[in-house]
């Protein structure tokens, strides 16, 4: 014992009085070696080790010292082991790794197996965290709350990442026993319908969620009705459910990143057209609000309408709102006019000089208006930016061959 105070009392010293970590370590070691069960002494060098970051240390001392304290300290130390692994030193592998080996000692330990599910998911690793997640299904005297939580996570797992929608219907009708307005549950429900092509029954379910979440955060929903919709051949309704979601913009500009995969592969042009007319009779927001509508708007009416000349229409309008943003910017470099789209890149250059995507649309608009001089000059720049020399896709062409850009322009 008196070896051990002499080393504690020399590493104090080395650490408070004379600032040397590396020493300090050296002493609580040595003072550790001898009484490897003491939870102080650890506590002390694993302190210092944390500021050295030296996991690989950290590890092997708690190796030595879970093997020589009780069960119930084991479980303790391993916990924060995890906890280090994941929030310290990021090693979410490692963490799972100790959380296993409090399950050795406590098959039933209700939190590290939420906590181990969560570490599963997080690393795309489904059937492990199914399997934790289906240890706390079998918990009768966990809590309430965690085991409805529990079976919604597996639920989703079932449904999104294993293929077994089936699996998750047992789980779901359990959570909609003991809350029958669990949204969440409720559109799990439904998605699995609509995946058994039971419309009808997806339809009465989404249409009353419709009714129990609040805008926007009913989009998703809304999007789902918009599916179905178009499964049914239902046009009519289909283009008022569209219009709704576009009236959500407002409250929720980035409404538009979750409609915009929807309808680009909707194929339904009266649709997205109702969309679009729907977003253009939006008023009174602020500014960059009305930036991404015309943004959308111009990749609408560029990509699924066809209608190009509206699309340039709303590409300048954003940029005239937004004249320093790049992307804006950018945006605006491709439409057909030559002398514009050139006086956009210049813009979107000057804002990020360093990014090639600016003069690979110059270097697009000087080959379609045959002009060699400026044509090389852009080829310069991009080799300077070490970037290919290869131009983006544009409409251009057909426009020269109608106006052809003059060589003083």
């Amino acid at each position: 014992e008196m070896r051990v105070i002499t080393w504690c009392e020399a590493a104090r010293i080395a650490r408070d009085q004379l600032n040397h970590i590396d020493m300090a370590i050296d002493y609580f070691k040595q003072a550790f070696m001898l009484a490897p069960q003491r939870m102080d002494l650890c506590d002390q060098l694993l302190d210092l080790l944390r500021r050295k970051r030296d996991v690989a240390a950290i590890d092997s001392i708690l190796q030595i010292h879970t093997r020589s304290i009780s069960p119930d300290n084991q479980v303790k130390r391993f916990i924060q082991m995890a906890e280090d692994y994941l929030n310290e030193f990021h090693e979410p592998v490692q963490a799972a790794v100790k959380l296993r080996q409090v399950l050795e000692i406590d098959p039933s330990h209700v939190e590290v197996l939420w906590k181990l599910a969560q570490i599963e998911v997080s690393l795309n690793h489904w059937n492990e965290a199914k399997n934790a997640l289906e240890r706390i299904l079998e918990q009768a005297d966990a809590d309430e709350n965690i085991l409805l939580t529990a079976r919604l996570y597996l639920a989703n797992i079932y449904i999104d990442n294993l293929g077994m929608p089936r699996h998750a219907l047992p789980l779901l009708q359990d959570i909609l026993k003991a809350n029958p307005n669990d949204t969440h549950a409720m559109e799990r429900m439904a998605d699995i319908y609509f995946m058994e092509s039971r419309l009808q029954e997806a339809l009465e379910l989404l249409l009353r969620l419709k009714t129990m979440i609040e805008p926007p955060q009913n989009i998703r929903v809304l999007l789902q009705i918009a599916n179905i919709y178009k499964s049914l051949n239902e046009q009519d309704k289909l283009a008022n459910i569209m219009r709704e979601a576009a009236s959500l913009v407002p409250l929720r500009a980035s409404i538009l990143n979750d409609v915009h995969p929807w309808i680009m592969r909707c194929n339904e042009p009266a649709v997205i057209l109702a969309f679009v007319e729907k977003l253009l009779e939006i008023r009174d927001v602020p500014t960059e609000v009305m930036v991404s509508i015309y943004e959308f708007v111009a990749y609408c009416y560029g990509g699924p309408l066809h209608r190009r000349f509206e699309a340039d229409k709303y590409a300048v309008a954003a940029a005239n709102l937004a004249p320093n943003s790049f992307q804006t910017r950018l945006l605006a470099a491709r439409v057909f006019d030559p002398k514009e789209a050139m006086s956009h890149a210049s813009a979107a250059a000057a804002l990020s000089p360093f990014r090639v995507e600016p003069y690979q649309a110059m270097l697009d608009i000087a080959k379609n208006a045959n002009r060699f001089d400026l044509q090389a000059r852009v080829e310069q720049q991009l080799m300077a930016l070490a970037a290919p020399i290869q131009p983006t896709e544009s409409l251009q062409s057909a426009y020269h061959q109608r106006y052809p850009m003059k060589p003083d322009s």
